[in-house]
C-alpha cells in the first residue's frame, strides 16, 4: 500500500456554488482534473509542513498537517498548520501578529491553534469564508484512514481554527465544538446539512465527495466505501480579526 508520509488528510466544505446541472458537471469535471495533478503531484514540502493535494467539492479538503511551531508564539502555544495544495502559504509573522490581536479581542481563546485554508481557488474560498460569517457552513469532514495511516493527532473540541484567504492572509476564527465519527454511509441530511448551501443536499454532497475523496485515497491503496469512516467537525464562528 502506498501511504505518502507525514500526510494528514482534512475536508471541509463550501467550496464552489453549485446549482445541480450545469453546475454540478463543472464542478464533477474541475474535481477529476484535481484529483488527477494529486495523483501526479501527491505531496510538496513547505517550510516545516508536508502538504499534499487539495480540496473537496464546494468545501474544501484540507490536506497536510504541520508540525507544531513555538517560539513566537508565546509560552505553551502551539501552531498547527493545515494547508490545502493550491492556496498560499501564510506568512508565519502574519499569523502571529493575526493571532495576538485575536486574543485581545477574543480573551477566551486557548492558547493552541490550527490554521487552515479552504476552496480551491480565489473566488470560491472567498465564498466560504462568507459561508462561515453567515453560519450557513457550520461544520468540517475528517478521513480516520489518513489521519491514523500518518500518526497524526485527531483534532478536539474547543480547539480554534484561523482560517485564511487563497493568498494566505488570515481572515477569520472558528473553534471545533465536537468531534464525532460516522461512516461515510450512514451520512444523510443531518451531516451534509452542516454544510455549505451548494451541498447540503446529500443527493450532491455524497457523489460528489466520493468521486474527490477517491482520488485523493488512491495514493494510500484506499477508497471511498460505504464502511469507510468520517469525522465530523462542527464549530462555532468565532468573529473576524482586522
Amino acid at each position: 500500500m502506498l501511504a505518502p508520509k507525514r500526510v494528514q488528510l482534512m475536508a471541509g466544505v463550501p467550496r464552489q456554488a453549485l446549482c445541480l446541472d450545469e453546475d454540478s458537471i463543472h464542478l464533477s469535471n474541475l474535481l477529476r482534473r484535481r484529483s488527477d495533478a494529486f495523483l501526479l503531484y501527491p505531496k510538496r514540502l513547505v517550510g516545516p509542513s508536508l502538504v499534499t493535494g487539495a480540496s473537496v467539492p464546494s468545501y474544501s479538503l484540507i490536506s497536510g498537517m504541520g508540525e507544531p511551531t513555538r517560539g513566537q508564539l508565546g509560552q505553551g502555544m502551539s501552531r498547527h498548520i493545515l494547508i490545502a495544495d493550491g492556496p498560499s502559504m501564510p506568512d508565519p509573522k502574519v499569523i502571529d501578529t493575526f493571532w495576538d490581536s485575536a486574543r485581545e479581542r477574543f480573551p477566551e481563546l486557548p492558547g493552541d491553534y490550527q490554521v487552515r485554508s479552504l476552496g480551491i481557488d480565489a473566488e470560491t474560498t472567498s465564498q466560504i469564508l462568507g459561508y462561515i460569517k453567515t453560519r450557513e457552513k457550520v461544520a468540517t469532514f475528517s478521513l480516520p484512514w489518513v489521519i491514523e495511516a500518518n500518526g497524526f493527532p485527531y483534532s478536539q473540541a474547543g480547539v480554534p481554527i484561523v482560517l485564511c484567504d487563497y493568498d494566505g492572509e488570515p481572515h477569520l476564527i472558528v473553534r471545533l465544538t465536537d468531534v464525532r465519527e460516522t461512516t461515510f454511509g450512514e451520512i444523510g441530511y443531518a451531516e451534509s446539512s452542516l454544510d455549505g448551501p451548494p451541498v447540503q443536499d446529500p443527493k450532491v454532497w455524497i457523489p460528489l465527495h466520493r468521486q474527490y475523496w477517491n482520488g485523493l485515497l488512491a495514493a494510500y491503496g484506499r477508497e471511498c466505501t460505504d464502511e469507510m469512516p468520517v469525522l465530523i467537525e462542527p464549530f462555532d464562528y468565532i468573529g473576524e480579526v482586522n
